[in-house]
């Protein structure tokens, strides 16, 4: 019988695929989206948009990442980030020893006003721009709002 090496991840040396037991998670599907983060540097836009406040655990930048990546895994709701706090697939694609609580999360999202929102906007348009770098669409249909 012919069994699977350990072997690691390119964008972060201490995550191991592995065959063993150990720290499970019903997450590993996240290390798709986590390598699409690294090279069209969605993280890094983040955190040049929302840099970190060196008095609190989790930043807004610290925050949002975690919001999309719970997201695209099918949590929705604040609530479920208590659950996942320890998460040996969540902890490592964040870079965190701990996801932020759901009162966190709540605080940090309560405080967003129209700068904020304005700030979010253009980082998607950014990274929307460094996409459409690598494969530019035929077309693109969409609308338009205007923040007040």
């Amino acid at each position: 019988m012919t069994s699977l090496t350990d072997y690691t991840l390119n964008f972060n040396k201490n995550m191991k695929v592995s065959f063993n037991g150990g720290n499970l998670s019903s997450d590993t599907g996240l290390l798709i989206p986590r390598s699409f983060d690294e090279s069209l540097g969605l993280s890094q836009l983040i955190n040049t948009s929302f840099p970190k406040n060196a008095n609190r655990c989790h930043s807004t930048a610290d925050v949002i990442r975690q919001l999309i990546y719970t997201t695209i895994a099918g949590y929705h709701a604040d609530d479920e980030s208590d659950h996942l706090r320890l998460d040996p697939v969540f902890t490592q694609i964040l870079g965190k020893k701990a996801l932020a609580s759901q009162p966190t999360i709540s605080r940090c999202l309560n405080h967003f006003d129209t700068k904020m929102l304005q700030k979010l906007d253009h980082l998607l348009l950014d990274f929307v721009e460094k996409a459409y770098a690598v494969n530019q669409p035929e077309y693109v249909v969409g609308y338009s709002t205007k923040l007040t």
